[in-house]
């Protein structure tokens, strides 16, 4: 059996950077120490490049999810490793994250009862593009307490509290959601920042490469929803508020579901199509009847109305007339990614919303 797991989350990240962390891991690797690499929805031809990477290592492993379109999901990405995961810890890195030489072996010194998690120092662009070894790769500035996203922790620990809460979707406070309710159901987290080392101070165990921002453009049509990053934030709060610790309670304990690809070869063949317009009560009602739907696949296509920027209709609207009650193709969007997240989170799908034109495709095949 494993003493520790080593989980890497990804998507789409430079492969430069990817071979690069990957690298510093293999170097160090210890027996007992297994590392799993999960791809959540990178392309196709992505996946493919880098399950050859990954077979040129040894030592680790990768699970390749065929979740393109759907919006970012670390905390599942988490959990379908931690779910059959017999380690006794589990670790869980970000791709970006270079290791010191000697840091394998320092977190297996430090695993414990505890949360552990590690200060990082972050280095800037021309430093990660000149990137030659770990030692001359001064970091500009290390993280606090508060970066919460290297960590391990107990695997019996966090089975307790029903994994990474998978409501968090896009990026941000899924990790310190989990470090709140650990603390909640009783266990010590613990702060390891930089070391001293015969006496003299060491650079810190982890090294983040700069990368750009993974943020959508506007030319973009993958999924994106504007507000999200400030609705984990409200989500946060409340785990904070709340006396509860355990997390996918409304799943049904679905937690941590590894993605079949047969479910998603459906979505190239729907059992019906449906298409509306960005008008309150149609989008109203799609979301009322997706709700009840069971054991089909739907497409939908949403289009701006004919009407919506016409100025006879706003006319009409301004003396009280009976007009459509337009709601935008950026409100539809909000309400439609929402119901995707919290209630069919789990179903494959396929998303995307032209901004220019305001269009939404949706492909969804509902299994439970």
């Amino acid at each position: 059996m494993s003493n520790l797991t080593i989980v890497i989350p990804n998507r789409s990240r430079d492969f430069k950077i990817v071979s690069r962390s990957l690298t510093s891991i293999n170097e160090q690797w210890i027996q007992g120490v297994k590392v799993v690499v999960v791809d959540y929805g990178s392309t196709p031809e992505y996946q493919s490049d880098l399950n050859s990477l990954i077979a040129s290592l040894r030592n680790i492993e990768v699970i390749l999810c065929s979740t393109q379109g759907q919006l970012w999901n670390k905390s599942r990405c988490i959990n379908m490793v931690l779910k059959t995961c017999v380690s006794t810890y589990l670790m869980v890195c970000d791709m970006d994250m270079i290791w010191h030489p000697q840091a394998l072996q320092q977190v297996l010194n430090d695993a414990s009862a505890k949360v552990n998690y590690y200060q990082v120092g972050f280095l800037d662009r021309s430093t990660t593009d000149s990137y030659n070894n770990y030692e001359t790769a001064i970091e500009s500035f290390k993280s606090s307490p508060e970066a919460t996203g290297i960590a391990v922790f107990p695997v019996k620990a966090l089975k307790e509290i029903n994994g990474f809460d998978e409501f968090y979707h896009g990026w941000g406070s899924e990790d310190t959601d989990a470090h709140l309710r650990l603390e909640k159901a009783g266990y010590e987290i613990c702060f390891h920042s930089i070391r001293e080392h015969n006496g003299n101070e060491s650079r810190v165990l982890f090294k983040h490469q700069w990368h750009e921002k993974a943020y959508r453009s506007k030319l973009s049509s993958t999924p994106y929803h504007d507000m999200l990053e400030q609705i984990n934030q409200s989500y946060l709060q409340l785990t904070k508020e709340l006396d509860v610790y355990k997390a996918n309670i409304s799943q049904k304990d679905n937690w941590g579901i590894i993605p079949l690809n047969f479910n998603y070869d459906k979505l190239e063949n729907p059992d019906v199509f449906l298409t509306t317009y960005h008008i309150k009560p149609n989008i109203a009602a799609l979301i009322f009847k997706l709700n009840t739907l069971k054991q089909v696949c739907v497409s939908i296509t949403i289009y701006k109305h004919d009407l919506e920027n016409n100025p006879r209709t706003k006319l009409k609207s301004f003396f009280g007339k009976k007009t459509p009650v337009f709601i935008g193709s950026v409100k539809s969007n909000q309400l439609i990614l929402e119901l995707l997240i919290n209630r069919f989170r789990n179903c494959p799908y396929r998303y995307n919303y032209d901004v220019k034109t305001g269009e939404i495709n949706l492909v969804l095949n509902i299994i439970d």
